[in-house]
């Protein structure tokens, strides 16, 4: 067994719950691998995830919240799958795309690989056309 279930909703109830990006990254490996649907490649470590992909995202959406729908966790592979609908005010500019001051909102499905209660590697994917709809990048929706 990689990570029990409870350590794992642990570890991730404290990423998603924390006051402060530290405190909600502090089981995040020195070394952790981040893999990102924007990104070209690997961001390798913690302090580059932090401010390549997280930070960026925390000072253009405030009021964060996520709504589970699912978190599973498998103990053998130490992988954790996060199936959740992410919500926030979009307050500043992301990626290029100008904020508009109102709540937006996408599904994401992140996983996690934790390795001796220490996340080693990350992937994040949110639902990318949702995503530029809910932050007006896009002109058309799909009926």
């Amino acid at each position: 067994m990689k990570v029990s279930t409870e350590n794992a909703l642990k570890i991730m109830d404290q990423m998603h719950t924390a006051k402060t990006l530290e405190e909600g990254f502090k089981d995040v490996a020195e070394d952790v691998l981040s893999y990102d649907w924007t990104k070209v490649g690997v961001v390798k470590g913690k302090e580059a995830l932090l401010e390549e992909i997280i930070r960026p995202s925390d000072q253009a959406f405030r009021n964060e919240h996520f709504a589970f729908n699912h978190i599973v966790v498998s103990e053998e592979t130490g992988i954790v799958t996060v199936d959740a609908v992410f919500s926030a005010d979009f307050l500043g500019d992301y990626k290029g795309i100008p904020a508009h001051g109102k709540r937006v909102s996408w599904r994401i499905r992140d996983m996690h690989l934790i390795e001796n209660n220490i996340i080693t590697c990350m992937w994040f994917a949110s639902d990318t056309l949702e995503m530029l709809q809910s932050m007006e990048a896009l002109d058309f929706k799909f009926p």
